[in-house]
């Protein structure tokens, strides 16, 4: 975290992985007005307290689209349709703008296994906490019904 002259800024990553009594502990810290906290991580569980912050405080979502390595790449065709529209990127001779990060052949490959309905697919790369029921080989999400 970052702290002077009465700020203070608490930065936890994987958040998602944060028990109550540590999420707790977070919060008792951040008490002045100038005191904040930033959760970033997967979506990849629900009813944490990352998911229970999400809704709110309200958050920023970053697909893997948005990633410098893979946006010039891809075309929203429709909402979280995302298409291949250049694909040299799946080349070897493809190198990308950050190194280890994120880059279109992870998400093609992600395409390839997991599908575009899995909860793999839902969390790590739309950046979305999963739905009721998702990923449980369930007909109808549970939401529904």
């Amino acid at each position: 975290g970052l702290h002077y002259s009465g700020f203070m800024l608490i930065i936890a990553d994987e958040a998602c992985g944060i028990s109550f009594e540590i999420s707790e502990a977070i919060e008792a810290c951040a008490t002045g007005i100038d005191n904040h906290v930033l959760l970033i991580g997967n979506p990849i569980a629900r009813g944490n307290p990352f998911e229970k912050s999400a809704k709110e405080q309200g958050c920023y979502r970053v697909t893997c689209f948005s990633h410098p390595n893979v946006a010039p790449y891809y075309e929203e065709k429709g909402k979280d349709n995302w298409i291949l529209k250049d694909k040299s990127c799946l080349d070897d001779s493809y190198r990308p703008k950050i190194n280890g990060a994120v880059t279109p052949r992870w998400i093609e490959d992600a395409r390839a296994k997991y599908g575009t309905n899995s909860l793999f697919w839902w969390t790590r790369v739309l950046a979305k906490f999963p739905r009721l029921g998702h990923g449980t080989g369930s007909l109808i999400p549970v939401e529904f019904v």
